[in-house]
């Protein structure tokens, strides 16, 4: 023998309403996950990319030293120049003549 089911109806406010909120709800959870599976792919790709990244930097390395090695080993001494030091220009006339001017009128100042 079967068991029958036993339903419960409930009298719902405003289903239209309701209905609405429910499926609201369900679209931004649907829009939260679709992010969240583009964050997973990045998060994938960047990983990728760090990992091809990482060959490269150890290939690039195991090349220079191949170079070192291949290169022939001599001592090189090198001279240091002396370098001439650029000497600053002086004052140029006009900033003296102004100078002086201040100084005259601030003697002419003091007078009064």
């Amino acid at each position: 023998m079967k068991k029958e089911k036993e339903e419960y109806f409930i009298k719902i406010e405003n289903p239209r309403e309701t209905r609405k909120e429910v499926l609201e709800g369900t679209r931004d959870i649907l829009r939260i996950l679709q992010g969240y599976e583009k964050f997973k792919e990045i998060r994938k790709q960047r990983t990728h990319l760090i990992e091809h990244f990482k060959k490269t930097a150890e290939s690039i390395k195991a090349e220079i030293q191949e170079i070192k090695r291949m290169l022939p080993k001599a001592n090189v001494v090198t001279k240091r120049s002396a370098i001439a030091k650029e000497e600053l220009p002086k004052a140029p006339r006009e900033v003296k003549k102004i100078e002086e001017e201040l100084a005259d009128i601030e003697a002419k100042l003091n007078v009064l």
